[in-house]
C-alpha cells in the first residue's frame, strides 16, 4: 500500500477546515528538507493532536495509522477488530498492515500505542523517517485515560493493572526511537509541538554532529581552517590536528525545568542515558545502544546502587560522594563509560594504543574501564599509562601495579605530573613518531585524559545527578539555585559542571578549590596564567598538584564566544613565553559563574580532624581542600554542594597523619586503622581487595621524552607484533 500526499490532502480538506485551500505540493523553504516525523508512545499521549499541529506548521500531510489507515483497510472500527480476533492476532494483522505502507513524501505519522509491539513492522516504518518517542510520564498517560474512559488498550488481560500493561510497554517503545521528547508533566499539546520542531530541527542541522578544535579559526591567508569532526572522531582522535580541544560546534542543550522534575526520579542508568541522548547525535550512537552503555558503565561495579549519593555533612552543607566506583575516585564516573564510546567510534580493523598521563587517579580509572571491555574490542587496543614516581600515593599506585590485563603497560616516570602531561601531548603533536608508529605497527594512539571529549561528557551527567537529587529530596524546589564547590586541578570536572550549568542547572555558584598549587585561583584573580617563576608543590591532595591546567583552553573558547583565534594565540604565548593574560572583560561578562579559593596543607589537615570530630565523616585530602574553600563562601542563602572526588582509603598515610596517627605499617594496617574508626563512609572494599594483591608493573624511566617514547615502542613491539 502506498501512501499518497495528494490523497491523504483531499482527505484532511473534507474533515477539517485547518487544511482548506493548502496545497502540500507549496515550497516552504525551511521545512522542505525535513524527512518524515513518525510520532510513537502510550495512547493517550497526545500523538494524533500534536501530529496534526506538526503538519499545520510544518505544511506537510498528515497520516494517523489508526484513522487513516486500519480503519480504511479493515473497514471498520478499530476496537471492533480488535474485539473480534484478540490482542494476538490484532497486534500481529496491525504490524502486517504497516508493513505494507510506503511514504512517497515527507510527512507527518502517528502511530497507534500497540505498533512498537511488532518489530519487523517498526523496522519497516522507521525507514521513510525520524522515530519520535513522545515520552509522556505514565501518571499523566493513566489520568489521561481514566478522563477518557478508556479502561483496557491492545494487550491488557483481565485483572492487570493499566499502570504494569504501561510500564510493560515501556521495553518496545524503547527499542525503536531515535529521538526522545521528554515531555513535562501535564505539559500542554503545543508546547510538546514546539519542542519536536527544536530536536529534529537541531538534529537534522548539518552542524548538530559538528565539532571543532578550540584552537580553529577562518583565516584571509588560509593559515588555518576551520575543520569540522563529528562525534566517533573527537573519541577516537582525542587531540586536535592543531593541538587545541575539541568541543561541540552548536551550543549544549537545554534542559526545562519540568524536564528536571521527570528526570530526578529515574534511576542513575536512565538519567545518564536520558541527558547523554542530548549530547551524543542519534546517528554517531543510538539511544539504544546509549542505553546498554550505561547499563554496563553503571552497575554493581559500584558500591552503592544511587552511584553518586549525596549526603548531608552540616546545615546547608552537601557532600556529593562521586567515588562508589571501583577504583574509588570520580573518575570511574567517566571511565566506565567513555571506553564504550571509544569501542564504539574506532574502526574495526583498527589498533589504538590508548596513552594516559596521571596525577594519580585518571590512570588506574582508565586500567580498569579499560579491561571491562569484550575481549573482542581489547584485542585491538592498549593503555600504557605514566605516573609522577613520587607524586602519588602508594595505593594509588597499586591500583596501576597490580593490574594483571595483558594489554596494558604502567610506567614511573623521574618527573611530576604536568612533565607527564606535556609528554603526552608532545608525543600527540608530533607527526614524525606517530607516523612511525603506525607504519611499523598499524596504530594510531589517543588518549583518555580529560582532554577527550569522551571523558566530559559523563561529568555532566553526575554534576546534574546532583541537582535532581537536591530536587527529589525536596531541598530545593524548581529553579532554586545552588553552589557547587569542585576540587580542580586540570579544570575538567568543574568545565563539566559549567557545561551542566549552560544546559539549565540552575547554579549560582561554581567555586573551583585548589591546593598550594594555586595558579587557577590566581588566573582567575589576576587575569594572567603564569607559568614563570612557579614550581609544582608536592602536597597531600596530589590528583590537583597541576599547574598546566588543560580544560581552562575550552574554557576560554566558551567564554570568549568560540574565539578559536584569540585561543590559538594565547597557547602559542603559553607555550614561547610560559605566560598569557585575557581581555578583563572575558571573566567581566560571565561575572557570578566563577569564585576560587585555595587551601594550604595545615587547613587541609585542621579540615580532616575537625569534619571526623564534628560530623563523623572521614575526607579525603582532596575533599577536604573543596569542604575548606566551600565554607570560605557559604553564606547560608542556599545548598552548598562538594563535590568529593575520592574515597579517603586512596590516600590513607595522608589521613592518618592528619587524624595524629602512626603510620610506619603496612597498607593493609593503615586501612585497618582507617575502617576501625567509625566514621562515614564506609570502607571501600575493592581497596582493601586491591591492597593484597602482587605488582605484576615496576617499569622506571627517566624524565625524557625519547626515553618514553622507546617505552611506547616496546609496548607496541609486545602488543601488537
Amino acid at each position: 500500500m502506498i501512501f499518497h500526499a495528494f490523497k491523504l490532502n483531499i482527505l484532511r480538506t473534507t474533515q477539517t477546515q485547518r487544511w482548506t485551500n493548502k496545497s502540500i505540493f507549496r515550497t516552504v523553504s525551511k521545512w522542505t528538507n525535513y524527512p518524515s516525523i513518525i510520532l510513537m508512545g502510550y495512547p493517550g499521549a497526545g500523538k494524533t493532536s500534536i501530529g496534526k499541529l506538526l503538519a499545520d506548521r510544518l505544511d506537510k500531510p498528515f497520516l494517523d495509522i489508526d484513522d487513516d489507515l486500519l480503519e480504511k483497510e479493515w473497514k471498520m472500527p478499530v476496537s471492533q477488530k480488535l474485539k473480534d480476533i484478540g490482542p494476538d492476532k490484532f497486534i500481529k494483522l496491525e504490524g502486517e498492515t504497516l508493513m505494507n505502507l510506503s511514504l512517497e513524501t515527507s510527512s507527518i505519522v502517528s502511530l497507534s500505542g500497540s505498533n512498537p509491539l511488532h518489530l519487523d513492522g517498526m523496522n519497516h516504518i522507521k525507514k521513510f523517517g525520524l522515530v519520535v518517542y513522545i515520552d509522556v510520564c505514565s501518571n499523566d498517560i493513566l489520568a489521561r485515560l481514566e478522563a477518557m474512559k478508556v479502561n483496557r488498550i491492545v494487550g491488557q488481560t483481565t485483572g492487570t493493572p493499566m499502570k504494569d500493561l504501561l510500564n510493560y510497554r515501556q521495553q518496545f517503545y524503547e527499542k525503536f526511537y531515535d529521538i526522545r521528547i521528554l515531555c513535562e508533566s501535564n505539559e500542554s499539546q503545543n508546547m510538546i509541538c514546539d519542542k519536536v520542531i527544536t530536536e529534529v530541527d537541531r538534529t537534522i542541522n548539518s552542524n548538530a554532529r559538528s565539532f571543532v578544535s578550540t584552537r580553529s579559526f577562518d583565516s584571509n591567508d588560509n593559515d588555518a581552517e576551520i575543520s569540522k569532526n563529528v562525534f566517533g572522531d573527537v573519541i577516537v582522535k582525542g587531540l586536535a590536528d592543531d593541538g587545541g580541544l575539541y568541543v561541540p560546534l552548536q551550543k549544549m542543550p537545554i534542559f526545562t525545568g519540568g524536564q528536571f522534575l521527570r528526570l530526578k526520579d529515574h534511576s542513575f542508568q536512565l538519567k545518564s542515558q536520558i541527558i547523554l541522548e542530548k549530547l551524543i547525535h542519534y546517528k554517531d550512537i543510538s539511544p539504544q545502544k546509549l542505553s546498554k552503555m550505561t547499563t554496563n558503565a553503571y552497575g554493581t561495579n559500584f558500591a552503592q546502587s544511587e552511584i553518586t549519593p549525596l549526603v548531608n555533612l552540616e546545615n546547608n552543607l552537601y557532600i556529593h560522594e562521586l567515588f562508589h566506583g571501583p577504583t574509588a575516585s570520580f573518575k570511574d564516573l567517566a571511565l566506565q563509560l567513555m571506553p564504550q564510546l571509544f569501542a564504539n567510534s574506532m574502526p574495526k580493523s583498527s589498533k589504538y594504543l590508548i596513552l594516559v598521563a596521571t596525577s594519580g587517579d585518571t590512570g588506574s580509572a582508565v586500567l580498569d574501564g579499560f579491561s571491562r571491555l569484550d575481549i573482542n574490542d581489547k584485542k585491538n587496543i592498549g593503555v600504557l599509562v605514566l605516573y609522577p614516581k613520587s607524586g602519588i600515593s602508594d595505593i594509588q599506585k597499586l591500583l596501576m601495579t597490580t593490574n594483571s590485563n595483558d594489554n596494558i603497560s604502567v610506567i614511573g616516570v623521574e618527573g611530576d605530573f604536568d612533565f607527564c602531561q606535556s609528554s603526552v601531548k608532545s608525543i600527540f603533536n608530533n607527526s614524525n613518531f606517530n607516523s612511525h608508529i603506525f607504519s611499523k605497527f598499524g596504530v594510531k594512539m589517543n588518549s583518555a585524559n580529560s582532554i577527550n571529549w569522551g571523558r566530559l561528557i559523563p561529568q555532566v551527567v553526575h554534576h546534574i545527578s546532583a541537582y535532581l537529587d537536591l530536587l527529589k529530596n525536596e531541598i530545593l524546589q524548581p529553579g532554586e539555585k545552588f553552589d557547587l564547590c569542585v576540587p580542580s586541578g586540570n579544570f575538567g570536572n568543574i568545565l563539566s559542571a559549567y557545561y551542566a550549568k549552560t544546559m539549565g542547572v540552575p547554579i549560582k555558584r561554581l567555586i573551583s578549590a585548589s591546593n598550594s598549587n594555586n595558579i587557577l585561583t590566581d588566573f582567575f584573580q589576576s587575569n594572567s596564567y603564569d607559568l614563570r617563576e612557579r614550581s609544582l608543590h608536592k602536597t597531600m591532595s596530589p590528583a590537583i598538584d597541576i599547574l598546566k591546567s588543560s580544560n581552562i583552553e575550552r574554557l576560554l573558547h566558551a567564554i570568549s564566544g568560540g574565539d578559536g583565534k584569540l585561543v590559538h594565540d594565547l597557547y602559542q604565548q603559553l607555550e614561547k613565553e610560559r605566560c598569557f593574560s585575557i581581555p578583563k572583560n572575558m571573566f567581566e561578562s560571565n561575572e557570578g559563574d566563577f569564585e576560587v579559593g585555595w587551601c594550604s596543607e595545615n587547613e587541609c589537615i585542621e579540615t580532616i580532624k575537625s569534619t571526623l570530630h564534628k560530623n563523623k565523616y572521614l575526607l579525603d585530602p582532596h575533599t577536604s581542600v573543596g569542604v575548606h574553600v566551600a565554607k570560605l563562601f557559604n553564606n547560608n542563602e542556599r545548598p552548598m554542594v562538594v563535590s568529593s572526588t575520592a574515597h579517603y582509603s586512596k590516600f590513607p598515610d595522608a589521613v592518618l597523619k592528619a587524624l595524629g596517627h602512626d603510620t610506619d605499617m603496612d597498607i593493609n594496617d593503615q586501612l585497618n586503622v582507617l575502617k576501625n574508626m567509625g566514621g562515614k563512609p564506609s570502607m571501600h572494599q575493592a581497596l582493601l581487595y586491591q591492597a593484597n594483591q602482587p605488582e605484576v608493573h615496576n617499569d622506571i624511566c627517566n624524565g625524557s621524552l625519547d626515553e618514553i617514547q622507546n617505552k611506547i615502542e616496546d609496548f607496541c613491539i609486545k602488543k601488537f607484533t
